[in-house]
């Protein structure tokens, strides 16, 4: 579901969309593109999340206000992401606009340096930050109260075969810091594996030639 709700209607869906838009770069930022891309991203993973939920059959669920509180709260996230995803692309344009191209090549030795600082920042957040992090209800969280859900006391899936079903381990003990850096971990190996895959198809491509 995830993978649909953050990955599929973001990338194929929302992008096509600002897809001419990006094309203003390095110029300017389109800031209302972006936004908007953003919004629609945010919020189409929210319909999905509802949908899915209400579809699954593992719990008891009022899904109309489900959805009439989880929509507006994730549109301010929506333009929240969008706003910093702006900030983000205009100091970047004024003090490297080379980087919002794809004509500039970057040494390896540089992304090698690169990859290793936001492989030990994203240790550091999901091992030290996930420590203090807030403990009220989220976005999901807040929905579901108001919509008087109550899962279901079987099993799911979920419960057999995910090593940190909500966080805890087998002493039913919340350890986020544990789950975020094995998470961190395991993420960026599956993405170094696609990368070496994708890597090696190029690379024989081009020794192949047309």
């Amino acid at each position: 579901c995830n993978v649909i709700n953050m990955g599929f209607f973001p990338a194929f869906v929302a992008y096509p969309l600002i897809r001419k838009a990006l094309q203003a770069f390095p110029a300017r930022v389109p800031r209302l593109a972006v936004i908007g891309a953003a919004v629609l991203g945010v919020e189409l993973g929210a319909l999905g999340v509802v949908t899915e939920t209400a579809l699954s059959g593992l719990a008891s669920l009022h899904w109309k206000p489900f959805l009439i509180a989880f929509l507006p709260i994730h549109l301010a996230i929506g333009l929240l992401e969008g706003i910093l995803t702006v900030a983000v692309l205009s100091f970047v344009l004024r003090l490297r606009p080379d980087r919002l191209t794809a004509s500039q090549p970057v040494a390896a030795s540089g992304n090698q340096r690169r990859t290793l600082l936001l492989f030990l920042l994203a240790l550091v957040i999901a091992g030290g930050l996930s420590q203090v992090a807030s403990s009220r209800p989220d976005g999901l969280e807040w929905s579901l109260s108001r919509a008087r859900f109550e899962p279901e006391a079987s099993l799911t899936l979920q419960d057999h075969v995910s090593p940190f079903p909500d966080y805890r381990l087998t002493d039913n003990q919340d350890n986020p810091a544990l789950a975020g850096l094995v998470g961190v971990i395991l993420t960026l190996g599956v993405l170094a594996g696609v990368l070496s895959v994708l890597r090696r198809r190029s690379t024989h491509s081009l020794r192949k030639g047309p």
